[in-house]
């Protein structure tokens, strides 16, 4: 059986997400940020955390 798909929120913009990974101390927690704000920004899932590391 497939795993169903999570739904990325879209209430908080690319820049914020990008601007809060910059400000963020937990170097996990700002990969996580940056890959989330690379798939809204038209990767795929993958490649968004892939770049993000």
């Amino acid at each position: 059986m497939m795993p169903s798909k999570l739904i990325i929120r879209t209430d908080i913009s690319v820049e914020t997400l990008r601007r809060r990974a910059r400000l963020e101390w937990d170097g996990r927690v700002a990969a996580r940020l940056l890959a989330i704000a690379n798939a809204l920004d038209g990767m795929s899932r993958a490649e968004a955390a892939r770049a993000a590391g």
